[in-house]
């Protein structure tokens, strides 16, 4: 049986203290988001380039697998506030693999829904496929949820 190096051991056991540190010690947020993975501009003209080429070649059917990719995929995000009152999303790191930034969205019980862009990865382990991502500043420097 593969030993796992001692300094993922750390990361993982971090994130999961942070966890019990969190349910424990701070308000719990009441809902779970869609979360997905934004995509640079400069990410986007490079796969668009490299799909023209695999269509070129004659592989449609692989072109249309990157059209796929660039559509993005999505998943749960679990949202929580830390005693210092910094935001939180917990998700899987495939569900943002490749991305920039990531959206979260929640639908609200009248059915309407809010989005929140721009989170960025606060930490990330992809033996484990754990990310922690953090809501962006506002212009006055205090977070944006």
């Amino acid at each position: 049986m593969d030993k796992m190096p001692l300094h993922r051991k750390i990361f993982a056991c971090a994130v999961l203290l942070s966890v019990f540190a969190v349910n424990v010690h701070s308000q719990i947020r009441s809902y779970v988001g869609i979360v997905r993975g934004q995509f640079s501009p400069e990410f986007i003209r490079k796969m668009e380039s490299c799909r023209e080429k695999i269509r070129g070649a004659g592989y449609i059917s692989y072109a249309k697998a990157v059209d796929s990719y660039l559509e993005g995929g999505f998943g749960s995000g679990f949202v929580y506030a830390a005693d210092d009152g910094t935001t939180y999303v917990l998700t899987n790191r495939h569900v943002i693999m490749e991305a920039d930034t990531a959206s979260i969205e929640f639908e609200n019980s009248d059915g309407t829904s809010e989005l929140y862009e721009g989170l960025t990865v606060a930490a990330a382990n992809e033996d484990i496929d754990i990310v922690l991502l953090a809501f962006p500043l506002n212009g006055g420097g205090e977070e944006r949820f």
